[in-house]
């Protein structure tokens, strides 16, 4: 019995359509890498950036459906640079904004003064993901599960 080659994964991955651009910013390679890939899968298009100087460069010029932001960057935290992207997106641009992190939020206050709809624990699992961009209404706390 001979048994045929699996399809290339690009393969069973869906095209994004217009308007599914996440801005995902994590220094971490391997979790950035993970995310964009959960991300395609679900019809989303990654925009990777390792650091927040990265991110920056990123943001302008562009209309994003949702930022991904883990909360620990080199040199500073999340919720900060977040406040620095909205700066800079374009007018009328108000993308959904995911935190990332390996622990749990310290307060919902502070994240839904801020504008974060979700805050994920990693490692995060592509239905997290589905559900955290599906529909942000109130910040929430959900925990991540295997990729």
């Amino acid at each position: 019995m001979r048994l045929k080659p699996a399809p290339p994964i690009a393969a069973t991955v869906a095209a994004p359509a217009e308007g599914n651009d996440i801005l995902v910013i994590d220094d971490g390679a391997t979790s950035r890498e993970v995310i964009a890939f959960n991300l395609a899968t679900i019809g989303f298009r990654a925009t990777l950036a390792a650091t927040a100087e990265a991110a920056l460069a990123e943001v302008e010029g562009k209309r994003w459906a949702a930022m991904l932001i883990d909360f620990r960057l080199p040199g500073r935290d999340g919720i900060s640079l977040l406040g620095d992207l909205k700066a800079r997106l374009q007018a009328g641009n108000r993308p959904r904004v995911v935190i990332i992190s390996g622990d749990p939020p310290q307060s919902a206050d502070l994240l839904a003064a801020a504008g974060v709809g979700a805050w994920l624990i990693k490692p995060v699992s592509r239905d997290d993901l589905a559900a955290a961009l599906a529909g942000l209404e109130a910040p929430e706390r959900r925990e991540g599960g295997a990729p």
